[in-house]
């Protein structure tokens, strides 16, 4: 039904490495809609069955070393959907401390068997309060101590860079932010690194450091990519495309491009990273985005800390980075009489501020 072997089948079903994302979603879809429900993973032929036994208190805790997951709402969501679904298949259970400065006692004690940690910028009390316990960081965050297993920062800018290099001719432009900010910066590298390999002309579009943007609200974003949007509109027809590596200053940009006459899409293609419809649902023509596959980073986080558990390992400094998908946008709904409007007719919302 899923149009796959049997055993990728059972790689997909029972969280082993191999098969895509695609094939995984794929899987997935063809398992829920169907009804099945998978054996718990100690009771499954082939497999190891000492995972129970290496458990004490079969309890998992994901800690928040930050808020920063919290502006990517769909790709938390996502994340925590793999997580619990891959935790169930264990039989374990999922304990969630959503503030740094407030660690569970569960967590503070110990009394778990190993911890998911999510977000960028750990403080260092927070890494000493932390217990000694196996650890999968989801994050950008190198740490030398844990495993990683990380979305696909890089391999997002390469796909966007291959992208735009297949699809068009000219000067290619992107958007930069804090250096700070790991997973973008990871992306932007990846993207300037592929064009460069095969000669493209690049410009830099950087926002500054004048904002702290990771939990900056929308008026702070929006002032910070007007130079930006300046600058596009400077370049006028010698830009040929644009990728800026996160949806939700993409959905910010969008209103200031339009502003100063410039058609996102219509003019240049634009390509985002996340695949956040939150984010992306209110543009038209929506850009192309990348979807980073939260749900198979959980899984597969998930299947890394059992088996570090199981062999009582803290398999220091080893990271996995997953791959990407690029998602064409939903064709426009609108008239081509409508798409033909001079795009200084168009309204912008209230809370954005008129640039004058």
């Amino acid at each position: 039904m899923s149009g796959v072997s049997k055993s990728t089948v059972s790689r997909v079903i029972n969280g082993r490495p191999g098969p895509s994302m695609r094939t995984v979603r794929k899987v997935n879809s063809v398992v829920e809609r169907i009804g099945y429900t998978p054996a718990p993973i100690d009771q499954r032929r082939g497999l190891r069955k000492s995972v129970g036994a290496s458990m004490r208190y079969r309890q998992v805790a994901l800690v928040m070393v930050d808020q920063g997951y919290f502006i990517y709402p769909e790709l938390f969501v996502h994340l925590i959907a793999g997580i619990g679904t891959a935790l169930a298949d264990h039989g374990l259970s999922l304990i969630v401390a959503n503030h740094p400065h407030r660690l569970p006692s569960t967590v503070r004690r110990g009394m778990i068997d190993g911890m998911l940690l999510a977000g960028s910028y750990p403080s260092q009390d927070l890494l000493d309060a932390l217990p000694d316990v196996p650890a999968v960081w989801l994050t950008s965050y190198l740490s030398p101590h844990h495993t990683h297993v990380m979305l696909g920062n890089e391999a997002a800018g390469q796909i966007a860079a291959e992208y735009l290099h297949r699809n068009t001719h000219g000067l290619l432009a992107h958007v930069t932010f804090e250096k700070q900010y790991l997973a973008l910066a990871r992306r932007n590298h990846a993207f300037v690194l592929t064009l460069r390999d095969v000669g493209r002309k690049l410009v830099e579009l950087s926002t500054g450091n004048t904002v702290h943007l990771q939990m900056a609200d929308l008026s702070q974003v929006t002032r910070a990519l007007v130079p930006v949007a300046d600058r596009i509109a400077e370049l006028g027809s010698t830009l040929a495309g644009l990728f800026c590596p996160c949806d939700r200053f993409t959905a910010a940009l969008y209103p200031l491009l339009i502003q100063r006459g410039v058609r996102p899409m219509r003019d240049f293609p634009i390509i985002s990273c996340g695949n956040q419809t939150c984010y992306l649902a209110g543009l038209d023509p929506q850009p192309i985005s990348i979807d980073l596959a939260g749900e198979v980073v959980g899984r597969r986080a998930v299947e890394q800390l059992i088996s570090n558990i199981s062999t009582a390992s803290h398999s220091r400094g080893e990271s996995l980075a997953l791959g990407a998908e690029l998602v064409l946008p939903v064709p426009s709904m609108r008239t081509p009489a409508e798409a033909d409007q001079p795009a200084m007719d168009v309204e912008l919302p209230a809370t954005l501020p008129r640039i004058t």
